[in-house]
């Protein structure tokens, strides 16, 4: 059985609950909590908004299922989650359903094809440094489903050199970046 902690968003990830934004980071070292909230955040609009698709991916799929999706499951949904769904291996799974008719689609830029000919509201970009510009880009002409009242994409990183396109483009104003420490993972003791 998970022993699911209940969660209470701080710093960056409790501005993450209010922003309203087109593009946000989420930059900070590991172990600041970043998966753990934004997946907190993703249930939330799931739960919130009827008919809503949020596309979870990352450079390939099977480094999405080792990382961001055991995080999802053992620390976000409850074990009776009716998302779980059918809780066979978690390399075979292509998404969390709700019953509102929410919908988490999750995917790798290694079968990009199969993710851009479809509509979202949301994205997700885990470990987006593993990512180019031009894959970044590419990920936009999908947010058309308009099932929420804003569109967006949500990218996390580990802080990587200062000339990286993802800095460069905080820096330009064209992505906001929200800094994560490790003080904003309620799980950390002093």
């Amino acid at each position: 059985m998970t022993d699911i902690v209940p969660y209470k968003a701080y710093g960056c990830i409790a501005d993450l609950f209010r922003l309203r934004e087109d593009a946000v980071l989420v930059d900070g070292p590991a172990g600041t909590g970043k998966s753990r909230g934004i997946g907190e955040f993703i249930n939330y609009l799931c739960e919130t908004y009827p008919k809503i698709r949020i596309l979870v991916l990352r450079a390939t799929r099977s480094s999405l299922t080792e990382s961001w999706m055991v995080t999802f499951e053992q620390k976000v949904l409850t074990d009776d989650h009716p998302a779980h769904g059918n809780r066979g291996a978690r390399k075979f799974k292509t998404g969390y359903q709700y019953p509102n008719g929410s919908a988490i689609i999750l995917g790798g830029l290694d079968a990009p094809t199969k993710l851009f000919s479809t509509e979202y509201d949301m994205i997700y970009v885990n470990e987006a440094t593993e990512i180019t510009q031009s894959e970044y880009e590419s990920l936009q002409r999908a947010l058309r489903n308009n099932q929420m009242p804003w569109q967006g994409i949500i990218l996390d990183c580990n802080p990587a050199h200062p000339r990286h396109w993802l800095n460069q483009a905080c820096l330009n104003g064209r992505i906001k970046r929200l800094k994560s420490k490790h003080t904003d993972n309620p799980t950390l003791d002093a």
